[in-house]
């Protein structure tokens, strides 16, 4: 009995060992095969607004994200590109970004179940970090308006308390009205105002400064 207790001990490390290498791996080889998919769409991708950033998300069903389309679940990878288009405009970047490569790691670390769960805001702040950008979370919506207004662009998102939806945006502080520009959708609210209209969702920003 006690050579059978161990063998089915063995078997079930071994499977779970199989379950844990197929979980790591997948999402690597599929963004890699995404990554060549993507780059060919965006050689014909032109559905940006006059500065360059992306506010559609349903046009960009194009794309692939782990084993779904970035118009599913795409926004933040979206969110991310505008921020570095955004940083790259303002001449505080020296790359300008292409869509294929923002993709990918996010794409290989950053999706939530294969693709069909969103994506990961800790990979997102690790990949700004990535790039000498100092990038911090904020989890305290009482702290969101001063921390926002004194960044150079943030990524604000929310998820909701059921688990059922999420949405990520770049976020502009507007000086002159003091309100915010959201990108992806586009459109233009105080801090207050978001934050009303979000009070059922766990909402967190990510400030980035160049």
């Amino acid at each position: 009995m006690a050579k059978n207790g161990k063998k089915k001990h063995k078997k079930l490390k071994i499977v779970f060992a199989v379950i844990l290498i197929v979980l790591i791996v997948t999402p690597l080889v599929k963004a890699d095969f995404n990554y060549n998919y993507n780059k060919e769409r965006a050689q014909d991708y032109l559905i940006f607004d006059s500065n360059g950033y992306i506010q559609n998300q349903n046009a960009t069903s194009v794309f692939s994200y782990g084993f779904n389309t970035s118009d599913n679940s795409g926004c933040g990878w979206i969110a991310t590109y505008n921020v570095l288009k955004y940083l790259y405009n303002e001449g505080l970047t020296t790359i300008n970004p292409r869509i294929e490569d923002v993709i990918l790691p996010l794409d290989r670390f950053g999706a939530f179940g294969f693709g069909f769960l969103g994506t990961n805001p800790l990979v997102i702040q690790g990949i700004l970090k990535s790039k000498g950008l100092n990038a911090k979370m904020v989890v305290k919506s009482t702290k969101f308006y001063e921390e926002a207004k004194k960044s150079d662009i943030n990524i604000i998102f929310y998820l909701s308390k059921k688990f059922n939806t999420g949405h990520f945006k770049m976020m502009k502080y507007n000086e002159s009205t003091d309100n915010f520009t959201f990108y992806n959708y586009h459109a233009v609210k105080t801090m207050s105002t978001f934050l009303a209209e979000h009070t059922d969702d766990f909402v967190f920003l990510i400030t980035i400064n160049a």
